[in-house]
């Protein structure tokens, strides 16, 4: 289950001539534009495992983006990055031992445009083809400064104020629609400072108990909702939940959705993405899972629910 991203920040290079030389190597790869928006996501996600910098010495000690590995092409052995990947693995199974949680991601950034015609870069990249371990090579669209100017709270100096670092290394909510809707947690709802970043004016919980407090901060919706009820744990009135959550869309509220295991919040941002994408509920949950980690092993009852009220006549009116 292992899956690998490679991005290259402002890569100049011509994707489809770059698998046309390397499609002996490189089959079933495909390449893609990440946005600033799907890195963030990654970073949020507990299955994102490794990110490198390219970047000089000065630039990455200037400011980097969270969790980031130095890596200097030309003068740090290749050994080297292929042995932060192994550890990464060899680490992550060791604490993270359920289906789904090993490395899904290996992301690498660079300050300028890199040439893949470029000595270094071409090692780099049969470096890691060799690993036999990801299927996408995709460049972010407004490079590293770009990302910093977007989410400049998950990137830090080398020395910064231990309070500064640590909220940077938080898990924020997942963006699931830009300046709309968050997927995030219980913890999530409580963090004034992580929601004010976002811009979160809004949230929906599914909790069994009224959470005190955020109706003072926030626009507060209560869905009694309790997962340790087997009987009440399987049924969620999508079509109410999913109106409110439109009509509040609709005012410009910027809303999140939280619950205490992530199962029944991630069921409603599915059946969101249905309704406004008109997705089929098998693509909006494989949009959601690959988001947030703990979606991986989704609610069985919840997801034959949400199954059932996409083909129900009363829902189709709703979806379409």
């Amino acid at each position: 289950d292992i899956t690998i991203l490679l991005i290259f920040t402002q890569m100049e290079v011509d994707m489809k001539a770059l698998y046309a030389s390397e499609k002996r190597k490189m089959q079933g790869i495909s390449a893609k534009e990440v946005s600033e928006t799907a890195l963030f996501n990654f970073l949020q996600d507990l299955r994102h495992i490794l990110l490198i910098d390219l970047r000089s010495k000065e630039e990455f000690g200037k400011f980097h983006i969270r969790e980031s590995c130095h890596f200097v092409l030309d003068k740090t052995a290749p050994a080297t990055l292929k042995e932060l990947i192994d550890t990464s693995i060899a680490s992550n199974k060791k604490s993270n031992p359920k289906p789904g949680d090993t490395i899904r991601r290996l992301i690498i950034v660079s300050s300028g445009p890199l040439k893949y015609t470029e000595k270094s870069v071409a090692e780099l990249l049969k470096l890691v083809n060799e690993l036999q371990a990801f299927s996408l090579v995709g460049s972010l669209k407004a490079g590293i400064e770009g990302f910093m100017s977007k989410f400049p709270y998950l990137c830090v100096a080398e020395e910064c104020k231990e309070a500064e670092y640590g909220f940077a290394q938080s898990r924020f909510p997942s963006i699931v629609s830009e300046g709309k809707l968050f997927l995030g947690n219980f913890l999530n709802a409580n963090a004034d400072k992580q929601l004010a970043c976002l811009g979160v004016t809004s949230l929906i919980g599914l909790t069994p108990k009224i959470i005190p407090g955020l109706h003072k901060k926030f626009s507060y919706t209560h869905v009694n909702y309790n997962e340790a009820n087997k009987e009440e744990a399987s049924m969620l009135d999508f079509e109410w939940i999913i109106a409110t959550l439109m009509e509040q869309i609709a005012k410009g509220e910027k809303v999140m959705l939280f619950c205490l295991s992530g199962h029944a919040s991630a069921a409603i941002a599915i059946g969101y993405l249905m309704k406004v994408n008109k997705w089929t509920v098998t693509v909006a949950s494989a949009y959601v899972m690959k988001m947030r980690a703990e979606t991986y092993q989704f609610n069985k009852e919840l997801f034959l629910q949400l199954n059932k009220w996409s083909c129900d006549p009363e829902a189709q009116s709703l979806l379409y």
